[in-house]
């Protein structure tokens, strides 16, 4: 897997988990309630702290956001994909 799809899919489940601390705080705690003591602590913890889960998945999705923002500006990837397409067009043709 290339660096590029690394990132993508970080970012993705950053902006995921995120979304959905967001929402549903004590669900989202409970949902990784699994594991070692320490860790059920923590998810115990958060479950209980609804409001610094909140502000944690607001953190995850601009996390996430930066990943993808840091690979170029829109138009610029729109232009290599128009590349990209010109090209296998010409290929094919």
């Amino acid at each position: 897997m290339r660096w590029t799809q690394w990132k993508n899919l970080t970012a993705m489940l950053l902006i995921g988990d995120g979304v959905l601390a967001i929402m549903r705080p004590y669900r989202n705690a409970r949902t990784w309630d699994i594991g070692p003591d320490s860790w059920k602590a923590l998810m115990q913890y958060l479950s209980d702290h609804p409001d610094l889960l909140r502000a944690i998945g607001v953190a995850e999705v601009a996390v996430g956001m930066a990943l993808i923002a840091s690979d170029g500006t829109a138009r610029e990837r729109m232009e290599e994909e128009a590349a990209a397409m010109r090209a296998r067009i010409r290929s094919i043709a």
